[in-house]
């Protein structure tokens, strides 16, 4: 036998950690890149390549445990018992008397409580010439590189809802919009558009509102808009005494429409 044609057992440390060799086998024939060298130079050698491997797959497994020990902590963060539920968007599937399966807009199914005597508010279609002075007004808005802000959706209050969500607050329609709920104080009426100039009992807001913008009516509705089909809102959640959620209040649309919010 040359030196060239060594027989190496497996366990032994100078195996290379390269070329793969049958599990099935006791002994592999010495790989290429080991022809003619001399054995004993390969033993330190391999003992140190193998020691690295084994830190290598240390730290990966480490690495792999901490990643999945976030996502544990993550999920556990986000979906705290102390944390409502998100607002929940899509179109309605059953009805089984307060319980509400709703498929989302990502079709994934889900299960809302409505409270007992939780109001129903009917979303129909709109157009700007349902916006007053004084009208009590909800608003999509999105921050524009010039400092204005202009918006994407108005939702028009029946006088029974004035005061509803009252303020001006961060949204989840779109990354980075908010949400204003105010009184028109005065509005300038332009071709591409009007601009409004809004009161809430914190402050003011002035918000361009485009030729483009949805626009809608919230009116009062009943247990009789909760259809299979509609497209429906869920905004607000109560805690009950139990520790689980039920929501406050339902948007539904009547006719095809969306709650645009």
């Amino acid at each position: 036998m040359t030196k060239q044609d060594r027989w190496i057992g497996l366990g032994h440390p100078a195996r290379c950690l390269i070329h793969r060799q049958r599990p099935s086998a006791r002994l592999f024939r010495a790989p290429p890149c080991w022809r003619g060298a001399r054995l004993p130079q390969f033993r330190a050698r391999g003992s140190a390549l193998l020691k690295e491997a084994g830190t290598w797959r240390k730290a990966r497994n480490i690495g792999i445990g901490t990643v999945l020990l976030a996502g544990v902590l993550g999920a556990t963060a986000v979906f705290s018992e102390d944390a409502p539920p998100p607002r929940v968007r899509g179109t309605l599937d059953q009805v089984n008397g307060n319980e509400l399966t709703i498929k989302t807009r990502s079709g994934t199914p889900t299960t809302v409580r409505l409270k007992d005597g939780a109001p129903v508010i009917a979303t129909v279609k709109g157009s700007m010439s349902d916006i007053q002075d004084n009208s009590f007004v909800g608003i999509t808005a999105m921050p524009q590189p010039d400092g204005t802000i202009k918006a994407v959706e108005v939702h028009v209050l029946a006088e029974p809802l004035r005061g509803i969500g009252e303020g001006h607050y961060p949204w989840d329609l779109l990354p980075n919009s908010s949400m204003t709920h105010a009184a028109v104080t005065q509005q300038i009426k332009k071709g591409e558009g009007n601009t409004l100039m809004l009161k809430y009992k914190d402050g003011e807001k002035t918000i361009i509102v485009p030729s483009d913008a949805t626009i809608v009516n919230l009116i009062p509705g009943d247990r009789g808009d909760l259809k299979p089909g509609a497209k429906i809102f869920i905004p607000r959640w109560e805690k009950r005494a139990d520790g689980t959620w039920e929501a406050t209040v339902a948007l539904v649309g009547r006719d095809g429409i969306t709650p645009p919010m």
